[in-house]
């Protein structure tokens, strides 16, 4: 007859729990690589990339570099509501990005007119 203990079940159980969490199906918004300008002036276009684990990046987009590649303003899981490195707070969707406060609430302003939400469309290479 095997000795073995209750608490020795328990752990077994909580870290098969743990292993089938971190493989968890993560809900994006999208897959893959998507542009987008806040301002609309040439040179400012961002690009935001996701991938199928969740990692997100945002970055300056092609003609936006930096001296050594784009300028990363966000490397990290997705979430609702990301904060990148400059302190702006987006909410990102399937097809548009929206700058918020930290509450969620839609900011107005970013194109220069102060009344429009700052609310853009994303786009595809």
């Amino acid at each position: 007859m095997k000795n073995s203990s209750p608490m020795k079940h328990v752990l077994t159980l909580l870290l098969a729990s743990l292993s089938y969490l971190g493989t968890a199906q993560i809900n994006v918004a999208f897959v893959g690589k998507r542009f987008f300008n806040f301002v609309g002036g040439t040179g400012e276009q961002e690009c935001i990339i996701i991938a199928k684990d969740g990692t997100t990046t945002i970055q300056s987009a092609t003609g936006n570099e930096g001296p050594n590649g784009p300028v990363i303003s966000y490397k990290g899981k997705y979430k609702l509501i990301i904060k990148d490195n400059n302190g702006y707070y987006y909410k990102i969707e399937k097809d548009r990005i929206v700058q918020v406060d930290r509450d969620g609430h839609i900011l107005k302003g970013c194109n220069g007119n102060e009344n429009d939400p700052c609310v853009v469309e994303l786009y595809a290479p």
